[in-house]
């Protein structure tokens, strides 16, 4: 999507990133007695060591758990 594309761009090009990785694992689990799985959208690690998994979504297709 363009959000994801936008957000990728943005990695790219910060100084503060050392380390990016787009899908970098798959998670899974079950929810409501269904299996589900799950790729969020980039691993990144930062200067200071600080690591993420980032979900890149447009506001209204966000929910909060």
């Amino acid at each position: 999507s363009l959000v994801e594309y936008l957000v990728w761009l943005s990695f790219e090009f910060s100084h503060r990133i050392v380390f990016l990785c787009e899908r970098p694992v798959k998670l899974e689990g079950r929810v409501d007695g269904r299996h589900k799985s799950y790729r969020p959208d980039v691993f990144l690690r930062t200067c200071d060591g600080e690591e993420s998994l980032v979900e890149a979504k447009k506001q209204q297709d966000t929910t909060e758990i």
